[in-house]
């Protein structure tokens, strides 16, 4: 999962990653979720508001929301502005 990640067309499809986090928190594998996610981050530079609250969204998903603030408090560093985007992906996460 992690090396398909690092190609862009993979990293801008919604399924792969939601139907991933969506098992691994069934299986309640939350090491593993923050893994790739935190993966993604990292590969995905520079990062997108849209990118960024997508990985504020799984987080939710995930039953994660401490990971979830952690992220959209990344966004100042990664020189990206919080718009109502990322704030209504924080506040349904």
């Amino acid at each position: 999962f992690k090396q398909s990640a690092e190609q862009q067309i993979f990293r801008s499809l919604q399924s792969p990653y939601e139907i991933a986090v969506r098992k691994l928190a069934f299986a309640k594998q939350f090491d593993a979720i923050e893994e790739i996610l935190d993966h993604s981050l990292q590969v995905s530079k520079p990062c997108s508001e849209s990118f960024i609250s997508r990985i504020i969204m799984l987080y939710g998903i995930a039953g994660m929301p401490q990971h979830a603030i952690k992220t959209f408090n990344q966004m100042k560093s990664l020189n990206i502005s919080p718009t109502i985007k990322s704030f209504n992906a924080l506040l349904n996460a």
